[in-house]
């Protein structure tokens, strides 16, 4: 006879549950080991793209000092106090936060190449600001100095992305740059800049854009703005707002054009002539989306491990726009880590802007070693050759540049081939040993049922 007290095995529906929850722990273990390693990868990257100052001697940091506030009263580029009265005075602000080296340093070039204007970068301390995607960079005056100097007084003030817009550090910044533009000065939003901007609440009731990828998130945070896709800048009289991070340079070369002529501008822009710029150059372009294209700048971006670094060697006298093209290039893409290296610990631009570097017996191990020149044609070339065709079509329309051409399309380089599938296979581990634990558990619980079971039959009478 059956004992009637005894426990019956599972069934058909209780094993396909269990199966299924297996199936389901599996997926959900190789999810987030992908994602783990998506994300510590991202940061890594991320890290990698803010240049931190290094530590200077007390007697360096003195005489980097020094050289900026002689750059301030010099004769070169077009620096504030050059002997003229009638020159438009150009403030670039520096942020405590981080700021984008390209949105300031490509429009800075632009600028201080025209005797028509005055150049200095401003922030709320004295000391070397971070810059995102470049050399750390020695303000010329603080905010309080300005403030004090009426020859300082700005006509025009250029806002870089800040890496937190709308942050308490950022706060005098912004204080600063609302009291400029409330006296009279235009202002002149690059890129994510205008997060800064629209942080104020001065773009409130004006047309504005952005980069192409920040335009959906501020349409929900600041409605009141009249966003606009498609633009490589858009002009709101004393307010103009540019698009992805190199428009910065048409931007401000449409500027000299209003303020000193078209001459001017084109005798600028023929100093660069890789960027083919015209006054009638038109601002409307093709609006940019993420797409499958961008799969290689975002493997780059998640796989960070066993990237070069690569080592741009600086000169004192080297071009603000050509310095801070390779860096950004080579930091959006994620395809390398750069490094700014000269003879000493610092260099001093075309224009007189103090920059941060490594000494080249102190750099690290390096992989090779780029020297600037040639914008950002130059530098996307020089990715595609080393990093293959797709990533630098990528990186370009991030950039908002035209898409170098190549004589042949070049592959993705193969620490890539071998990352991605050892990353899939980790995953796939992941979840093997996690359904493998799981299966471990269900053959224990079912042991332990059977030897209860037992146990109860033996107490039957």
């Amino acid at each position: 006879m059956t004992n009637p007290t005894t426990r019956r095995v599972p069934g058909d529906a209780n094993t396909a549950l269990r199966r299924g929850v297996e199936i389901l722990a599996g997926t959900a273990a190789a999810l987030v080991t992908l994602a783990g390693l998506a994300i510590a990868g991202a940061v890594t990257t991320s890290r990698s793209t803010h240049q931190t100052p290094p530590v200077v001697e007390a007697g360096s940091a003195s005489a980097a000092q020094a050289e900026v506030s002689a750059a301030g009263t010099s004769t070169r580029g077009g620096q504030v106090g050059d002997g003229a009265d009638d020159k438009l005075v150009v403030a670039f602000v520096a942020g405590a936060t981080g700021t984008t080296a390209s949105d300031l340093l490509a429009p800075y070039d632009i600028f201080a190449s025209s005797q028509a204007f005055s150049t200095y970068v401003v922030a709320a301390s004295a000391s070397p600001a971070m810059m995102v995607g470049g050399p750390a960079l020695v303000p010329t005056y603080t905010f309080d100095a300005v403030d004090a100097a009426p020859e300082l007084t700005p006509d025009l003030v250029v806002v870089p992305a800040l890496e937190d817009p709308a942050g308490p550090r950022e706060a005098d910044l912004r204080a600063w740059v609302t009291r400029q533009h409330d006296r009279g000065a235009r202002v002149l939003g690059v890129c994510a800049g205008a997060r800064v901007l629209a942080a104020t609440g001065m773009l409130d009731g004006r047309t504005a854009t952005s980069h192409w990828s920040r335009i959906g998130a501020l349409e929900k945070t600041n409605p009141d703005v009249t966003w606009v896709r498609g633009r490589v800048y858009v002009d709101d009289g004393d307010i103009l707002t540019t698009g992805a991070v190199t428009s910065g340079v048409p931007a401000a070369l449409h500027l000299m054009a209003r303020l000193v002529g078209n001459d001017e501008a084109q005798r600028v822009a023929d100093q660069h002539p890789e960027l083919q710029w015209t006054p009638t150059v038109s601002p409307v372009v093709d609006d940019a989306h993420f797409g499958l294209s961008d799969w290689p700048v975002a493997l780059h971006w998640v796989e960070p491990w066993l990237r070069p670094t690569i080592g741009v060697v600086l000169h004192d006298g080297v071009s603000e726009l050509d310095a801070t093209a390779v860096f950004e290039v080579w930091s959006q893409s994620a395809a390398a880590h750069t490094i700014p290296i000269a003879d000493d610990v610092t260099v001093t631009t075309q224009h007189g802007l103090v920059l941060l570097t490594t000494a080249a017996g102190d750099a690290p191990s390096l992989s090779r070693r780029i020297t600037p020149g040639g914008g950002f044609t130059t530098a996307l070339g020089d990715l595609a050759t080393h990093a293959g065709t797709a990533t630098a079509a990528s990186t370009a329309k991030m950039l908002g540049y035209p898409t170098p051409t190549t004589d042949a399309a070049r592959p993705v380089p193969i620490r890539l081939m071998i990352l991605t599938p050892l990353g899939l296979g980790l995953a796939v581990l992941a979840g093997v040993m996690a359904v493998r634990l799981l299966r471990t558990f269900h053959r224990s619980a079912r042991g332990d049922d059977v030897i209860r079971s037992g146990r109860l039959g033996n107490q039957t009478v």
